[in-house]
């Protein structure tokens, strides 16, 4: 249904560990506590999702359940050791990638397991990106970045707004998502392009990445909805009777004075 009304890459699922019961911001948007659930659940939806032709997300690396900070306000830090994070923060994301997750958001996180800089969230480190993510954990698709105009990333960069994004990408983001100035992102890319910060092959590396992403799904020869098929697709009653069904069994009855 989302497909038929132009939808092609949804940011889900969440593949964090609620492991914090104090977390303001993750909570019910996971799975549950447990790792092991979680991952099969994000790789369930992963497979289910794609079968019908939609792009998928996992989020937010490398974990972003055991904070108690609300990103959109400040930094959150993962205070996880290594044997932690990759008991309970990684097996999650790991999961999604063996499922064939199509990308990856990075969170606006401290981890100061992977990263020594206190200066530098998971979303402009190279080491957690580059070496955790895709050297270590073998993911070759897109990286997204979590939303740059959160308060958790741009009091980092309140002097040089633009360098967000340079510091993003060069982490190795493919996609920056909602800068808080468009037209300094905008400049200060193309500035570090053509100084040769930012080197050719990394740019056409991410270029082709969404390319390949758009083409997967087709967008080359139908990048226009139907829209005389959608009474056919949109709103089925097998498939409001089945989201009904899954709603109904979600519900938990704590406790019946």
């Amino acid at each position: 249904e989302a497909r038929a009304i132009g939808v092609h890459w949804n940011f889900f699922p969440v593949a964090d560990v609620n492991s914090n019961p104090a977390n303001p911001i993750i909570n019910v948007r996971s799975f549950g506590e447990n790792p092991q659930q979680v991952g099969e659940m994000a790789a369930a939806y992963i497979r289910g999702a794609r079968s019908n032709g939609m792009l998928t997300t996992a989020k937010h690396f490398p974990g972003h359940g055991d904070t108690a900070t609300d990103t959109h306000l400040s930094v959150a830090q993962v205070s996880g050791d290594l044997a932690r994070l990759e008991s309970v923060e990684l097996p999650p994301f790991r999961k999604a990638i063996e499922a064939g997750v199509d990308a990856v958001m990075v969170a606006h996180v401290t981890v100061p397991a992977l990263e020594s800089d206190p200066n530098r969230v998971a979303v402009t480190s190279p080491t957690i990106i580059t070496h955790v993510l895709k050297e270590q954990l073998g993911f070759h698709g897109i990286v997204i970045s979590d939303a740059l105009d959160m308060g958790a990333v741009t009091h980092l960069y309140a002097a040089n707004i633009g360098r967000e994004a340079v510091d993003a990408f060069q982490a190795g983001n493919d996609v920056l998502l909602i800068p808080p100035n468009l037209d300094a992102a905008y400049r200060a890319l193309l500035a570090a392009v053509a100084s040769g910060e930012i080197s050719a092959a990394h740019l056409d590396s991410s270029v082709r990445k969404i390319l390949q992403a758009k083409a997967s799904l087709g967008l080359q020869r139908a990048r226009l909805v139907d829209i005389d098929a959608l009474d056919r697709i949109i709103q089925q009653p097998e498939n409001v009777a089945l989201a009904q069904k899954i709603s109904d069994d979600a519900v938990t009855l704590v406790r019946e004075n």
